[in-house]
C-alpha cells in the first residue's frame, strides 16, 4: 500500500476533496493510507471536519499544536516519521489529482525503484505546464537519507527547493508524463516592503527573500540569511527534526 501524506491548513473545502476522493477510490478497490498533517490550524482545525465526516480505517490525522507559521516543512517531516509504508506521496492540501493518476500510483508499487523518486506533470492555468517540484512519490529510506526537510527554513520560502536539491543527490528524479497534479489554491500575492512577503489569504508570515534559486550567489545568501536568523532568540536552536509539539488525533 502507498501513503498519501498531505499537509493541511485551515481549509475544509480542500480537505473535503481529499476525503471524498480517497473514500470513493477505496470503495472502487483502490486503497491508500491518507495521512493528514494539520499545520497548527486555529480557524478551521482538521479535527472539526472529521467530527462531521467519519474517517475510514486507513485515514490518520496528526496536528502541530502551535500555529508556528508556514511550518509545512516540519509537518512533512512529521508525516514521514509516522508513515507505515515504504512508498509515500508527498503533497499539500491545495493539490488535486485526476482519478487516473491516483489509480496508476495505486497499482505501480512493484514497478517503483528505491533510489529513485517520481515527479508529476503540473496542470496550472496561470502558467505554462511544467513538472511540479513539491509533489513527488518517494521511498521512506531515500527521504531520510537527506535528513528530511531542514526546519531552519520554517517560515521561509525556498526550504522545499533546498530539500529537493539534497534529495536529487541521493535519488534519481523521474518525471512521469502521465501523472498529473493541479494546484487549486490560486496565485500568491507578493507585497514588496523592506523584505518581500508572500501573502496567503490565511497566513501573512511567509518571508520570500529576493532572488532566484538558479542563482548560486542567491542560494549562498539565502543559506547565510537562514543561519543568521536562527542565531536570534526566535531562531531554532536544534538541528534535529520535529522541533515542535505535535499530537496524533486518530
Amino acid at each position: 500500500m502507498i501513503s498519501l501524506n498531505v499537509t493541511y491548513y485551515n481549509d475544509f473545502e480542500l480537505l473535503k476533496w481529499w476525503y471524498t476522493t480517497v473514500k470513493r477510490l477505496e470503495n472502487e478497490g483502490y486503497e491508500f493510507i491518507l495521512n493528514i498533517g494539520d499545520d497548527g490550524s486555529m480557524k478551521n482545525p482538521a479535527v472539526d471536519f472529521f467530527e462531521k465526516n467519519e474517517p475510514t480505517q486507513h485515514m490518520r490525522l496528526f496536528r502541530v499544536v502551535d500555529d508556528i507559521g508556514f511550518n509545512s516543512h516540519g509537518t512533512r517531516n512529521l508525516l514521514m516519521k509516522q508513515t507505515t509504508t515504504d512508498w509515500n506521496l508527498m503533497s499539500d492540501i491545495d493539490r488535486q489529482y485526476p482519478d487516473k493518476t491516483l489509480k496508476m500510483i495505486n497499482v505501480c508499487e512493484d514497478d517503483l525503484t528505491k533510489g529513485s523518486y517520481y515527479s508529476f506533470y503540473e496542470i496550472k492555468e496561470a502558467s505554462p505546464d511544467r513538472f511540479s517540484l513539491n509533489d513527488y512519490l518517494v521511498h521512506h529510506y531515500d527521504f531520510w537519507e537527506t535528513g528530511g526537510y531542514d526546519e531552519e527554513f520554517v517560515n521561509i520560502h525556498w526550504g522545499d527547493r533546498y530539500f529537493l536539491e539534497t534529495l536529487t543527490r541521493v535519488a534519481k528524479r523521474n518525471k512521469m508524463e502521465y501523472w498529473d497534479v493541479r494546484y487549486v489554491r490560486g496565485a500568491r500575492n507578493v507585497s514588496w516592503e523592506e523584505v518581500p512577503f508572500t501573502i496567503y489569504p490565511d497566513d501573512k508570515t511567509l518571508i520570500h527573500p529576493l532572488g532566484a534559486w538558479g542563482d548560486e550567489t542567491f542560494r549562498h545568501r539565502l543559506k547565510k540569511f537562514v543561519r543568521d536568523r536562527n542565531k536570534t532568540a526566535k531562531g531554532r536552536k536544534s538541528k534535529q527534526v520535529l522541533n515542535f509539539e505535535w499530537t496524533q488525533i486518530f
